[in-house]
């Protein structure tokens, strides 16, 4: 065997057939016990870091994604390039695995060593399906995450200027309930609704302040100068810190694994992939 090729184990071969049973067999087999014998085949990863996640997501195994996040596995486990399974299904154009991966908390803001988050990826390659749908989880995920981060900004006296009114709070958390209903309720909303909601969300409490003529309007318009600010900043730093860490990793990595994507399938796996088809 060539030492570049990575062990591939029995999780990963189920996961790469969708072979959902045979998995829960090797964590519940006939006594219901085998889980703590069985979980070291789920995080054991190849040369590229890959664990059997990896693989559900590239071939397109919804429901086996589900079960190996069930029994332990990382969503939102990272190569050492920073590819996530995002990354993988989206340049594989795996629709289905990618709704998958975003309700069990994949992050979509994740970039790879070459900076890209799982929407550009699926760009990069023209899965067109993918990179709307994850523009539209992106959209949905930011309406939620100003939501609460107002809520959560108004009560923090260390993030804003000064101190809001009993009053004022209310009227605050009262918009942000009606995103919240709105988020609840809404059919088949776009891309452009939850944009368009935010906007208004940002618009109707500015607005109250304006209102209200007081010295406490500055107060609001520092919410969400801290908001963007310390997003945008938070962002970079997690960035150039990923960056390093991938470039460093790259150093240090063998030659020859440098001619695979982290999202190709790699010799014994292909093989796998191969025959499976």
């Amino acid at each position: 065997m060539d030492s570049m090729e990575p062990a591939v184990n029995e999780a990963m071969r189920c996961a790469l057939g969708g072979r959902v049973q045979d998995l829960q067999l090797l964590f519940e087999g006939a006594a219901g016990n085998n889980q703590e014998q069985a979980r070291p085949l789920i995080l054991a990863q190849d040369m590229l870091g890959r664990d059997a996640l990896f693989f559900a997501c590239i071939a397109g195994h919804s429901e086996m994604v589900k079960e190996l996040v069930k029994y332990g596995a990382n969503v939102n486990q990272q190569t050492p390039r920073g590819y996530l399974p995002l990354h993988c299904s989206a340049a594989w154009g795996q629709l289905e695995v990618l709704k998958t991966l975003v309700d069990l908390g994949g992050d979509m803001m994740a970039v790879n060593f070459l900076g890209e988050k799982a929407t550009d990826v699926a760009l990069r390659y023209n899965k067109t399906e993918c990179a709307d749908f994850l523009v539209w989880a992106e959209a949905k995920q930011s309406l939620k995450a100003s939501i609460i981060h107002t809520q959560q900004t108004i009560t923090d006296p260390d993030k804003i200027p000064g101190k809001l009114t009993k009053d004022q709070k209310l009227q605050i958390n009262n918009a942000c309930k009606a995103k919240n209903e709105w988020l609840e309720h809404a059919k088949n909303p776009t891309t452009k609704d939850f944009m368009e909601q935010r906007q208004q969300l940002e618009a109707t409490i500015q607005a109250l302040f304006t209102k209200l003529n007081t010295p406490s309007f500055p107060i609001f318009a520092g919410i969400f100068f801290f908001m963007q600010t310390e997003g945008r900043q938070k962002g970079l730093a997690l960035k150039r810190s990923r960056q390093r860490e991938n470039q460093q990793t790259l150093i240090q990595a063998p030659i020859s694994i440098l001619h695979y994507e982290d999202w190709s399938p790699f010799p014994s796996c292909l093989e796998l992939y191969t025959k499976r088809n």
